[in-house]
């Protein structure tokens, strides 16, 4: 990050008086968090009020970038202010906390480019100025995330379109009270991997909110000593304390000795805020640790303890909650997960070309006929859907990917590699493609004699590979092999071939 203006942001926050500071800070999170939740829930009726207008789009995408970048930046501030309390004079004020959210927003847009050029994401041209200093082009790099973001922007509003009636419909009661199996297992793995089960979580959190209802009277910030608070969660959750405790701790952010160098397990990249899936972000522990008077409180809002929530959920499964897990049972857990996810995805995008009249979709091939698909003895895999077009003679050749979106330079690189470059121990997805597409090449006429197509004349066979969402990998790193979302798959490429 930068040095000069990290220093000028803990300048600011050191002089600040710790009364209510966290109160204001965790209320004004919880606004974007609030007006952020509102913005995407209106994307529908907005898009039908307002579609013949052009820049919609535009506006939604800026809109929803600049929530996310607000969020970012308090949560930072957040961090901050818990890890090292200030013991400062000067009152918060709505102009300085414009001035740390200016400064927290520059340091981690400045640490996101850092990583960029770090993880070789792309390379930044540089040129003499007409004042004789040296300057960054840009200009290709933003001409990438341009393209993406409006890519990306189109597959929200079509997402938000699909499932707005969700939010019209009432929960189905469960017929019973015991777990399904998939939670019992989901249990079985947290509790094997972080001392803790994921229903519980779901039980403290769920308690937590609770007492927000029910004594806060609609404050935006809840703040209870510790005890009391573990003596309130007995009561009604008939837990033991050290039960209790772990879960609590499991979600706490705490105070530290030095905010840039943690404990361990942490790592420093665990404080860099450009970061993402970090193990002390604000929202991956949503209570905070203050102390007063020598007593230790926690405090949380309302909106961040649900978005926690849905964030720890949601990493578990893409595997960046626990990355490099050490438990065999959270490693077969999202093993079993990445399978059923990928199956359903290859489902869905043969799904998706069956209902076309006149054309013939395979999936999952092995061999096509006898003939198994192999080079030189060795199996190439299987292929994932095998789409062939007569009118057109084209035969499509599709590998489906259900992935996480690469939010961050690391998640990028390590996308960029397994997709597109691949390692010294392992060749990318690219590659391997590219070695079936061929074998199909050299085995066309056995291909359409076996299904029954007529061989004459020139017929075409192309590779493709869909993936679950946009990849903004896609934009900056030139494939051999088409790219596509299912969304564009579906809206731009096929009406094409039919």
């Amino acid at each position: 990050m930068s040095e000069l203006t990290y220093k000028k942001l803990i300048k600011n926050i050191n002089t600040l008086n710790p009364t209510n500071l966290l109160d204001f800070l965790v209320s004004h999170y919880e606004a974007i968090v609030s007006q952020r939740v509102e913005r995407e829930l209106t994307i529908t009726t907005q898009k039908a009020c307002f579609e013949e207008i052009e820049e919609i789009n535009e506006l939604l995408s800026k809109q929803l970038s600049q929530f996310n970048d607000a969020a970012r930046a308090c949560r930072f501030i957040i961090e901050y202010v818990v890890a090292k309390p200030p013991k400062g004079l000067r009152p918060i004020s709505y102009g300085v906390f414009d001035d740390l959210m200016a400064l927290a927003s520059e340091i981690i847009a400045r640490g996101s480019h850092s990583d960029m050029l770090n993880y070789e994401i792309y390379e930044v041209k540089l040129e003499i100025l007409a004042s004789g200093r040296l300057g960054y082009n840009y200009s290709e790099i933003n001409k990438a995330q341009s393209l993406f973001i409006q890519s990306f922007t189109r597959e929200r509003i079509r997402h938000a379109n699909l499932s707005f009636s969700k939010w019209w419909k009432e929960p189905e009661p469960r017929k019973n009270k015991d777990l399904p199996s998939h939670v019992e297992e989901a249990n079985e793995a947290f509790e094997a991997e972080f001392g803790v089960g994921l229903s519980d979580i779901s039980d403290i959190v769920s308690e937590l909110a609770n007492l927000c209802i029910s004594l806060n009277e609609g404050n935006q910030f809840s703040l209870y000593e510790k005890t009391d608070l573990i003596t309130k969660i007995i009561k009604v959750l008939n837990w033991e304390e050290n039960k209790i405790i772990q879960c609590l701790d499991f979600l706490t952010l705490k105070i530290r000795e030095n905010f840039l160098n943690p404990p361990s397990p942490f790592t420093i990249p665990d404080v860099y805020p450009w970061r993402l899936s970090r193990g002390l972000s604000y929202i991956r522990r949503p209570l905070v640790e203050v102390e007063i008077e020598g007593k230790i409180s926690l405090g949380w809002g309302f909106r961040n303890l649900f978005d926690s929530f849905n964030y720890i959920l949601e990493n578990a499964l893409n595997g960046r909650l626990a990355p490099n897990p050490k438990s065999s049972k959270m490693r077969k857990w999202l093993g079993k997960f990445r399978f059923e996810e990928g199956k359903d995805f290859n489902d869905l995008v043969f799904d998706n070309l069956s209902i076309i009249s006149e054309i013939m979709v395979k999936k999952n091939l092995i061999k096509i006929g006898s003939e198994r698909i192999r080079e030189e003895g060795n199996d190439l895999g299987d292929i994932d859907v095998l789409c062939v077009f007569p009118k057109k003679k084209t035969i499509l050749v599709i590998e489906c990917k259900n992935l996480s979106i690469a939010r961050t330079p690391v998640e990028m690189k390590r996308e960029l590699d397994q997709l597109f470059i691949g390692t010294q121990k392992k060749d990318s997805t690219v590659v391997k493609h590219q070695r079936r597409v061929d074998w199909i090449k050299k085995n066309i006429t056995k291909v359409l004699t076996h299904y029954g197509f007529n061989k004459k004349g020139i017929w075409k066979v192309e590779p493709l590979i869909i993936v679950n969402n946009d990849l903004i990998t896609s934009y900056f790193h030139k494939s051999p092999i088409p790219v596509f979302s299912l969304l564009r798959f579906t809206e731009d490429f096929l009406p094409k071939l039919i």
